[in-house]
């Protein structure tokens, strides 16, 4: 009797397991996207996808290692996507506010020397795209994270006006025009940032007043948070805190992000998506999109997906099978305790493959 007790329960657990995963597949075949990185999704995804994302406020693209170079064009998938499908303008990197000065006159100019970054083909790209837009549409960037020693001292030149100033703030304007733009120094840029910062404090009106419709950008760059000798000090609260600065002032329908998975997750009570969360404009209405790269190689050497250790078998074994190209777009936003494995992590899931 005991014996057969133990096989009828062996027997309904593999019957109840291969259910679960009969379910999961069935639920994958029409919840998988393949699409194509430098064309993005096609008409029959991107109609598909409308319904799913029209539910939120905020989409964060998720970099688990930032040296793979698909993640400097996977942004521009999305950002063209939203924007055509709902009217996106505004969109954030891991970059401070002196960074988006220099990149939104890119972007409004095609200035090549406001192209700060290495990442010149992603800019090249968007300026090109940016041209084809009507004026209400076109994209802007806001910079939300420390600021970067490359752009410091070129944002703030940039945004001096050519007016004298009066006498109170004359020893800021003269120390910004003697700044020497190619040292990227952080020591450098903390110890003239101090003295700007005291300066500020002490003749606020002033400083409006002489920067004038600049003087927002001046204000942002000089009093960021952010510190780039200890980027890790409070990083998740001072971009959560920027971004929503930066929505009161624009107010938009819809942001789009990326940043890598220390500042997505949205379980983890003391990342950016979380912080943002809070707050009751965009109270559950954050989407996650995470990504897994499959054989993928870095300078000779392997990637590790670190971060989904816990469903890597499942991801390989329940995941991988529906992959048919590079880039594959799985959809968990569904609430289904089967999907509930994968949606802890982020409602949605790219898989990569062969990348580098």
């Amino acid at each position: 009797m005991t014996k057969l007790f133990f096989l009828t329960n062996i027997f309904l657990f593999l019957t109840l397991t291969t259910l679960a995963q009969g379910n999961i597949t069935e639920y994958l075949k029409s919840h998988n996207y393949s699409f194509d990185i430098d064309k993005g999704f096609d008409q029959i995804t991107s109609e598909s996808l409308k319904p799913k994302f029209s539910q939120y406020k905020l989409i964060l693209q998720s970099e688990a290692i930032h040296t793979l170079n698909f993640y400097k064009r996977l942004p521009i998938v999305w950002i063209k996507y939203l924007n055509i499908n709902f009217g996106l303008t505004h969109f954030f990197l891991e970059w401070g506010h002196a960074t988006d000065v220099l990149a939104n006159n890119y972007l409004r100019t095609g200035d090549s020397s406001s192209l700060f970054t290495k990442d010149k083909e992603f800019w090249r790209t968007l300026f090109a795209y940016n041209l084809t837009l009507q004026q209400n549409m076109k994209l802007h960037y806001l910079g939300v994270d420390f600021e970067r020693n490359r752009t410091y001292i070129k944002a703030l030149k940039f945004i001096l006006p050519k007016t004298a100033p009066v006498k109170n703030i004359k020893p800021s304007i003269e120390l910004i025009k003697s700044m020497n733009d190619s040292i990227a120094n952080c020591k450098y840029i903390l110890t003239i940032n101090k003295k700007l910062t005291a300066l500020l404090k002490n003749s606020k009106e002033e400083f409006e007043e002489y920067f004038g419709e600049s003087y927002i950008d001046y204000e942002r760059i000089i009093l960021n948070r952010g510190n780039c000798n200890d980027v890790s000090k409070d990083r998740n609260g001072n971009m959560a805190k920027t971004f929503l600065s930066f929505d009161k002032q624009y107010n938009s329908e819809v942001y789009y992000g990326e940043l890598g998975m220390a500042h997505t997750s949205l379980n983890n009570k003391l990342t950016t998506a979380s912080i943002i969360n809070k707050s009751d404009k965009f109270k559950n209405k954050i989407c996650i999109i995470n990504a897994y790269c499959y054989n993928c190689v870095v300078q000779n050497k392997e990637i590790k997906n670190e971060y989904f250790n816990k469903i890597e078998k499942d991801i390989l074994q329940n995941l991988l099978p529906f992959c048919k190209t590079d880039f594959t777009l799985f959809d968990f936003s569904e609430d289904l305790e089967m999907t509930r494995l994968y949606s802890d992590f982020g409602q949605f899931l790219i898989i990569a493959k062969n990348q580098n």
